[in-house]
């Protein structure tokens, strides 16, 4: 019989894409127009993917909401996880656990490093004992996203020494590094003048049975 994280919807479809060298789409939805569209892209492409919500779209749209985009994107074609992005309060992460998520995003990366580990390695416990899958992210990845408070914060870029350490203190199973990606708009360039690649790479060869998440990609 498998076991978590083996039989987690989010951790089945990442791990997938990792042995094939393929990237998985994950695609925020506000409505139920947003769900029923990605959920008919990836039948017609016939590929896996994520439906992200964020803590303000709970909010708004309430568990009613969470319980029908999971029973529609469970009730696919192809492989479909539902996934809470960008989560920073705990509170809303104690909500989340009490709802049929795969898998949610603890952003607790504006706290100091050892907050940031310790914060993540206690939510990942109470998630992995429900088969809640966990994202963190480590660095800082600035820019604008809704209800997230990263405007004119200045990114700290994730360390690649630090990258291992990091997943096996707090048990996530993905990782959001930072690599000069940002969520928004890009300045002078676009994306190819910020990435650093060479980064990105470094953190995939220090932690590379961990599936990286690209935020702003």
């Amino acid at each position: 019989m498998s076991s978590f994280p083996q039989n987690n919807r989010t951790f089945q479809i990442l791990d997938a894409a990792q042995k094939g060298a393929y990237a998985v789409g994950a695609f925020n939805c506000y409505n139920d127009d947003g769900v029923i569209a990605v959920i008919a892209a990836a039948e017609r492409c016939n590929s896996p993917a994520i439906i992200q919500l964020f803590p303000w779209t709970l909010h708004f749209q309430g568990p009613h909401f969470v319980q029908y985009v999971v029973g529609a994107a469970h009730a696919a074609r192809v492989p479909i996880a539902v996934h809470l992005d960008h989560c920073v309060d705990p509170e809303d992460v104690r909500t989340a656990l009490d709802l049929p998520f795969d898998s949610i995003m603890v952003d607790a990366s504006t706290l100091e490093p050892e907050a940031n580990v310790r914060q993540c390695r206690e939510i990942v416990c109470v998630a992995n004992a429900r088969g809640v899958a966990v994202e963190a992210e480590m660095g800082r990845i600035e820019g604008g996203e809704d209800g997230l408070p990263t405007v004119d914060m200045e990114a700290v870029l994730t360390r690649p020494e630090r990258a291992r350490a990091f997943v096996e203190e707090t048990g996530v199973q993905f990782l959001a590094p930072a690599f000069g990606n940002v969520h928004g708009k890009y300045g002078p360039g676009g994306p190819e003048a910020s990435w650093r690649l060479q980064l990105l790479m470094d953190v995939h060869n220090a932690i590379p049975e961990t599936p990286l998440v690209l935020h702003g990609s």
